[in-house]
C-alpha cells in the first residue's frame, strides 16, 4: 500500500528519498510531502539550472521528524507547478526510497 502504520506511539524520524523522472524543465516547483494522522510535513524545492530540454532526473530529500500514535499512519506524495509533464517517481536501487525509524 505504500503506506506506513506505526506499530507502536513514539517518536518517528522518516525519511522520503525520491528520483522522479520526466520532469518538464518549464516546471517551477517540485513540492514533496510527508502525509501524516497528525498532519501534513513537506518542502518546495526549485528547479532551476536547465539548459533547455527536460530533466531525465531530479533527486530529492525529505527528513522528518514527528510524534505518531500506535496505527497512524504515513505516506509520501509529490506535485510540480508549471510544466506540461507530470513526471513519475522512479523505483528501485537508484529510485525512491521511503523509511521510518522510532527514535522513542
Amino acid at each position: 500500500t505504500k503506506t506506513f502504520t506505526a506499530p507502536i506511539g513514539g517518536k518517528y524520524l522518516f525519511n522520503v528519498r525520491c528520483r522522479l523522472s520526466g520532469v518538464d524543465n518549464n516546471s517551477t516547483f517540485i513540492y514533496i510531502n510527508l502525509v501524516t494522522t497528525g498532519g501534513t510535513y513537506g518542502s518546495i524545492f526549485t528547479l532551476s539550472g536547465a539548459d533547455g530540454g527536460d530533466f531525465a532526473y531530479w533527486y530529492v530529500n525529505l527528513p522528518v521528524i514527528c510524534n505518531m500514535a500506535a496505527s497512524n499512519t504515513a505516506y509520501a506524495k509529490y506535485n510540480f507547478s508549471g510544466g506540461t509533464t507530470v513526471g513519475s517517481f522512479v523505483g528501485g536501487v537508484f529510485g525512491t526510497e521511503f523509511s521510518g525509524y522510532l527514535l522513542g
